[in-house]
C-alpha cells in the first residue's frame, strides 16, 4: 500500500501541474539509453499528444527528448542519435545532427526546451529539466498548435510546478538521495535526514535551519519563487506527504517559528546557513 500511496501523491502533484499550466503534462527520464515517459496527467481540457511515432525514436523532435538530450554528455548524446537516426516528422523537424547538437548546446542550464510543431504539425510542447539523482529527467507539457499563443505562459507555470514534482519524486523514493544512476531506487520509505540534505543541495541557497526529524511537518522553499511547499504527515501513517497546493510566501529566512520538524530553505541569494 505504501508504494501506491506515494504513486498517488505524485500523480496528484502532476494533476496540479496540469491544472496550473492548462495543458497535459508528462514526466520522463533517460534510462538504459532510451527516452521513457514514466507518468502523465491529462484531462478533457488538456488533451495528450497522440504518439504517432514512438517517443523513443523521436528525441530529436520532441521537447521531452531534446530536454533529456541537453542533459547528456556529448558521447552519450552521439550514441543515442546513432541508434535513433533523426527522421523528418514534419517540415519543422531538425534532421541534421550537427545542427541539432548546436541548438541543444545553446540551451542555458535549467532553461526550457521547445518543440514548435517538430514532432506533430498539430502540437507545440515545452519541457524543463528535473535532476533525478544523476539521471536526466524532464517535466513537459503539450498544447494544440491552435493554443500556441499560450505556450510561454504555460511554460512559466510548468517551471513553477517543477519544484513540487521534484520534491514529490524525492519523497516517493523514486530518486535515491545519492545513489548512482544505474542503481535501483530503494523501497519507498519516510524521507531520511540524507534525503532532506539532498533537497538542500538542489536549491541555490543553503538551509537556514535544519532538524533531523523527517516525520513531522516541514516546509521546503523554492528560492526562485520565494514560496514554501508544505509537507505534512500522511493520515494513513505512510510518512510525510506533499500537501499541495498549500504554498506559503513570500518568505524571509528565519521568519517562521522554530517548531519541531520544520525545515526551511533560504529564499534570498547569498543567504548563509
Amino acid at each position: 500500500m505504501r508504494g501506491g500511496v506515494r504513486a498517488g501523491q505524485l500523480q496528484r502533484t502532476l494533476a496540479l501541474a496540469r491544472d496550473s499550466a492548462g495543458a497535459a503534462v508528462y514526466l520522463s527520464r533517460y534510462a538504459e539509453g532510451e527516452v521513457r515517459i514514466t507518468q502523465m496527467a491529462d484531462g478533457p481540457g488538456a488533451p495528450p499528444v497522440r504518439e504517432w511515432v514512438d517517443f523513443r525514436d523521436a528525441a530529436h523532435a520532441s521537447a521531452v527528448g531534446k530536454c533529456l538530450l541537453t542533459q547528456l554528455d556529448h558521447e552519450v548524446r552521439a550514441d543515442h542519435v546513432a541508434r535513433h537516426r533523426p527522421a523528418r516528422l514534419t517540415p519543422h523537424t531538425i534532421t541534421d545532427s550537427r545542427v541539432l547538437f548546436s541548438a541543444l548546446d545553446a540551451v542555458a542550464p535549467g532553461a526550457p526546451v521547445f518543440d514548435l510543431r517538430e514532432y506533430s504539425p498539430g502540437v507545440v510542447c515545452s519541457a524543463v529539466p528535473i535532476a533525478t539523482g544523476g539521471a536526466a529527467g524532464s517535466l513537459a507539457l503539450s498544447l494544440p498548435a491552435t493554443h500556441a499563443h499560450r505556450l510561454r505562459e504555460a511554460t512559466e507555470a510548468l517551471r513553477r510546478k517543477a519544484v513540487p514534482v521534484l520534491l514529490a519524486l524525492l519523497l516517493s523514493g523514486a530518486i535515491p538521495p545519492d545513489a548512482p544512476a544505474a542503481a535501483p531506487p530503494p523501497a519507498a520509505a519516510a524521507p531520511t535526514t540524507e534525503t532532506l540534505r539532498h533537497l538542500g543541495r538542489l536549491f541555490r541557497t543553503p538551509l537556514t535551519r535544519f532538524t533531523a526529524s523527517a516525520a513531522g511537518p516541514h516546509l521546503v522553499s523554492d528560492s526562485a519563487a520565494g514560496a514554501a511547499y508544505l509537507f505534512d504527515t500522511d493520515p494513513e501513517g505512510e510518512g510525510p506527504r506533499l500537501a499541495l497546493p498549500q504554498t506559503l510566501g513570500p518568505l524571509t529566512p528565519g521568519s517562521l517559528p522554530a517548531e519541531e520538524g520544520l525545515v526551511v530553505l533560504g529564499t534570498r541569494a547569498g543567504t548563509g546557513a
